[in-house]
């Protein structure tokens, strides 16, 4: 498990998306990230790869890492441990039919427990967690594009794994302001 990229002294993070992809908001991100020549990790829903393939396939050509987030955002609380583990398991399956399974899972709701743990372990995924976010899905959903951006600056600790979601119509200008920090303070924002 994962949590924070490895060092202590490397100015660098990495930025992910959960939640996607998302037809109205996906494409933004990755003319943004195309713009900036930014390679970021793609925690994505099983059910909404298969519902927009075209943007999956957009996603792995412009060189980014598909990761799994369950095939219906399945949440611990509301279901046994082979329900979740089989959630989990068809995602796998989804994206291995797209050529482009990673290996890395991160839970829906960042849920860390018991059955999070061993459905990753089971399915020989590595579980990749968050050490920043902006909250845009949560505590800061009706934030703007620049307070997004500044909660997670104000937070920035290196080596810090970002989480972002590909299906909030701010993400995109925050990502811009997130970049554009991170390039003018010479923070490595990339996973090679």
């Amino acid at each position: 498990m994962i949590q924070k990229l490895p060092g202590e002294s490397s100015k660098r993070a990495i930025i992910t998306f959960d939640d996607g992809p998302c037809p109205q908001f996906t494409p933004k991100v990755l003319e943004v990230l195309r713009q900036h020549r930014c390679k970021a990790i793609f925690f994505v829903v099983g059910k909404k790869c298969e519902e927009n393939p075209e943007l999956v396939k957009d996603i792995i050509r412009e060189g980014h890492l598909l990761a799994n987030h369950s095939y219906n955002h399945i949440n611990t609380d509301d279901s046994n441990f082979n329900e979740y583990k089989d959630d989990v398991k068809k995602c796998d399956i989804v994206l291995s039919k797209f050529g482009a399974n990673s290996g890395l899972f991160r839970p829906p709701f960042g849920r860390l427990n018991l059955k999070s743990i061993y459905a990753a372990k089971s399915l020989d995924l590595k579980m990749i967690l968050m050490s920043n976010s902006g909250g845009e899905w949560n505590y800061n959903k009706n934030e703007s594009p620049n307070e997004i951006a500044n909660s997670i600056i104000s937070k920035l600790k290196n080596n810090d794994i970002i989480l972002m979601h590909d299906n909030n119509k701010n993400i995109p200008i925050a990502l811009e302001i997130l970049i554009d920090y991170l390039q003018e303070n010479q923070i490595r924002y990339d996973f090679e």
